[in-house]
């Protein structure tokens, strides 16, 4: 178009060449299109420009940044900031704080005491709590009871966890800041209801299964006599203890020397209508007599149907096979009742004998 008269026009095609500057996330980009080289000398070169939108940034995963963990005793702190994925700027920068952890108490040992100091309980923790709450269950209860809510320390005891042969189940949490931990995993404990039997002995746990159950009582309110031999008449009033203290009413008594009036009457008119003993005699039971190993062992596996052994071997080298109780004593050894190969059939059995083999017996047949 000529620059003096608008209407004096000439077309021309000709070369262009174009130039771009890329846009970045924040600067827009552009693009230059040049046209050049006309035949006609009164043409000049011409210009065109494209402007290209910035492309903005495009965010990445936020990442922890200057963190810094947090202990059982003080809470900790991070950056959260967020990248461009293209430029790498930082595009924003969040401080944030984290809770102390948090360590649930754990019990570590429950410790029976004498008859009237109740149960230790002991625990551990990471955390520096204010105070403890301590809650247990004893035998057959269905809700839990706060024994404390402000324990100190790494132990506390339990004065009211006085019923002997009882289980006791413990949980613990912790208070920080007014507020409390979940509870921890429970842990339970038998209480020991006789001071004349340790903790740590082979049949405690039994006995105080036995003495829970009502199958045997103590010498005393706090003796067990242990060591002391058991009667027949006794064997035979736990045994009916054991097997749910059925009815006598009408129950045929043949023995002279066993009284209506008798604390035994009931267990010894029950084994004998079961088959389970036969007397001493006819007409006499001795019911004050201590119990022979094989006496106790002939009048369990009576009271258990006389099951048959599948030993085809004699495991004792004290047990004869023409003796009189040998296929109970086969039985007995079988079942882990008795588990030694000297049996010592003539031996008295002591009162602890007397409930660690019932206890093994009610394992086997659950009795209660």
């Amino acid at each position: 178009v000529c620059s003096h008269d608008s209407s004096h026009a000439e077309t021309e095609t000709a070369a262009v060449t174009s130039e771009t500057t890329e846009a970045t996330c924040e600067e827009a980009g552009k693009t230059v299109y040049t046209g050049a080289a006309f035949k006609n000398a009164a043409f000049t070169a011409q210009t065109k420009e494209i402007t290209i939108p910035a492309k903005g940034h495009v965010p990445g995963e936020p990442v922890h940044e200057h963190e810094i963990e947090a202990t059982y005793t003080e809470g900790g702190s991070y950056d959260l900031v967020v990248y461009c994925t293209v430029c790498g700027k930082e595009l924003s920068r969040e401080h944030k704080t984290t809770e102390m952890l948090i360590d649930v108490p754990a019990i570590t040992s429950l410790t029976n005491g004498d008859t009237n100091s109740g149960i230790t309980i002991s625990w551990m923790t990471k955390s520096n709590y204010s105070k403890f709450s301590i809650q247990r269950k004893a035998t057959g209860e269905s809700d839990w009871t706060t024994v404390t809510s402000s324990a100190v320390g790494t132990s506390y005891t339990d004065k009211k966890a006085s019923v002997g042969g009882a289980t006791y189940t413990y949980r613990i949490a912790g208070y920080y800041d007014g507020e409390s931990t979940d509870y921890s995993e429970t842990a339970s404990l038998i209480r020991n209801p006789f001071t004349d039997v340790k903790t740590s002995a082979s049949y405690f746990k039994a006995l105080c299964w036995a003495y829970n159950n009502g199958i045997v009582a103590g010498t005393s309110n706090t003796k067990f006599s242990p060591n002391d031999n058991c009667t027949r008449g006794q064997f035979a009033i736990m045994l009916w203890r054991m097997n749910g203290k059925p009815d006598t009413t009408g129950l045929e008594n043949p023995f002279t020397d066993v009284k209506s009036s008798s604390g035994f009457y009931k267990g010894i008119v029950w084994c004998y209508n079961q088959g389970i003993t036969a007397g001493t005699s006819a007409t006499t039971f001795s019911p004050n007599n201590n119990i022979t190993r094989w006496q106790m062992i002939l009048m369990f596996w009576r009271m258990n149907g006389k099951p048959a052994s599948s030993l085809t071997e004699n495991p004792f080298t004290d047990v004869k096979t023409t003796a009189s109780y040998y296929k109970a004593a086969l039985w007995a050894y079988e079942n882990k009742i008795t588990a030694v190969e000297t049996f010592k059939p003539n031996d008295l059995c002591t009162r602890w004998q007397l409930v660690l083999f019932l206890y093994r017996l009610n394992n086997i047949y659950n009795y209660i």
